[in-house]
């Protein structure tokens, strides 16, 4: 998972069918049909919301896009006042 995201600039703009072509070749996955409801709600929020990339969190609405914009720790605090 490390490594899909390390190299998230090479297929970020890429298409889906390239993306899926990735993913088996390189890591061995394969779409599971039973899923296929789930991903795309997924997308459905992803695409409400406006993400621009993955991981994005939202603490109480607040957009942070982990680790571009925060750190562990500082990702730890927001958590943790949002808690408070």
């Amino acid at each position: 998972m490390k490594d899909l995201f390390a190299k998230q600039s090479q297929w970020s703009e890429s298409d889906s069918h390239s993306i899926k072509k990735m993913l088996t070749e390189e890591y061995g996955l394969q779409e599971q049909p039973d899923n296929i409801d789930l991903s795309l709600s997924i997308i459905a929020e992803a695409i409400k919301r406006r993400v621009k990339m993955v991981p994005t969190v939202f603490i109480n609405g607040k957009e942070i896009q982990y680790p571009d914009e925060i750190d562990a720790n500082g990702l730890i605090k927001e958590v943790e006042q949002a808690l408070a």
